[in-house]
């Protein structure tokens, strides 16, 4: 069971960088997004 244990630490903290990364990028397309094409009346 610690064998386990141990992989699925790495498998979380390898997904929660993934995650971290991909958010982070999401919110910068986002904001180049809302600074060059932001629809008139919002």
């Amino acid at each position: 069971m610690g064998e386990l244990d141990i992989n699925v630490g790495k498998l979380k903290k390898n997904a929660f960088r993934v995650s971290k990364v991909r958010g982070e990028t999401a919110g910068e397309i986002r904001k180049w997004i809302d600074r060059h094409h932001k629809p008139s009346g919002y």
